[in-house]
């Protein structure tokens, strides 16, 4: 069912013991596996983009932050939050998908690299993605980008904070964001959906480990989510920016996506659903092995396009 690099991938992550516990006793051995697999399946940064580190102040916190720009001037923005479960990943974790989006699409990327869960379990990372987005808007200027084309994106968990982060920007009226991109995003705290019990058990990702993640990330809120921690589970889809949303048919959140995007539409957002039949969960970092992970990555930087008018 599965093409030969995601297979690949597969027997790494899982000889690596990474995304197998659900009650971790050594989170920095952990954390460390996963930047060890994230830097074994990399790709080098594409000729011509300009890449460099910074830091910016959100809120009280300083946030390290990766910019990716492309030559041309005044590029639209992504702001991108990185996946692994509100618990791993780092600018590094995720720095061939930000650089490839930035290259194959022609605009700029800004990775942020927001606290972690459980040190900073919810409301930090959000508070963290939400406060960066602001910064980084209220500095266009020296960063070079289009203030008027900016959308936020993410994966797993960091779909999850670019889809709350819109939900905040539209509840406070700005900024005025082009799109929300999310790669199979956890969404809800509601595990009643068919994908957590047909796709209870797939590889990398079961739905024990999804329910531990969340709990790690929510602590004791997660009984009494906020909309900006579970966005699924929000009282109004109105006015919220266009979405690309990608799920795969081997993850329990695969019906997150589908959801996410029906509701959209009932409330009038454009929103396009990218099913994967043959796909795992964070099988974006195995694109370059993988043609079937090469064809989303290649729809996902159409899409990111189209809807960042780039």
């Amino acid at each position: 069912m599965f093409d030969e690099g995601i297979r690949h991938y597969i027997n790494r992550c899982e000889e690596e013991d990474v995304f197998t516990e659900t009650q971790p006793t050594d989170l920095t051995s952990l954390r460390q596996k996963y930047l060890r697999i994230c830097e074994e399946f990399s790709i080098p940064h594409p000729p011509g983009l300009k890449v460099w580190d910074d830091t910016i102040r959100a809120g009280s916190q300083d946030v390290a932050i990766r910019v990716f720009a492309p030559s041309r001037k005044r590029p639209p923005l992504l702001v991108f939050f990185h996946g692994g479960g509100w618990m791993y990943g780092n600018l590094d974790s995720h720095d061939s998908l930000t650089s490839g989006l930035a290259a194959a699409g022609d605009f700029m990327v800004i990775a942020v690299d927001y606290r972690l869960a459980p040190e900073h379990p919810y409301p930090a990372p959000f508070d963290d993605a939400w406060n960066s987005l602001a910064a980084i808007m209220a500095d266009a200027d020296r960063l070079g980008f289009d203030s008027d084309r900016v959308g936020v994106a993410g994966d797993s968990g960091g779909g999850n904070l670019a889809a709350g982060v819109a939900l905040k920007a539209r509840d406070l009226g700005a900024p005025k964001l082009c799109c929300q991109v999310l790669l199979y995003p956890a969404l809800t705290t509601d595990f009643t959906a068919p994908s957590y019990t047909e796709r209870a058990v797939v590889p990398l990702l079961t739905t024990e480990e999804v329910k531990f993640c969340w709990r790690t990330y929510l602590d004791d809120q997660f009984d009494t989510p906020t909309d900006y921690a579970a966005p699924l589970q929000a009282q109004s889809f109105e006015n919220l920016p266009p979405a690309f949303v990608v799920g795969c048919e081997y993850d329990p959140l695969r019906d997150d996506a589908k959801a996410y995007v029906e509701r959209l539409r009932q409330s009038g957002v454009p929103a396009e659903l990218r099913h994967e039949p043959r796909l795992i969960h964070g099988y974006m970092r195995a694109r370059a092995i993988s043609p079937a992970a090469a064809a989303s990555f290649d729809a996902t930087v159409m899409a990111s396009k189209r809807l960042l008018g780039a």
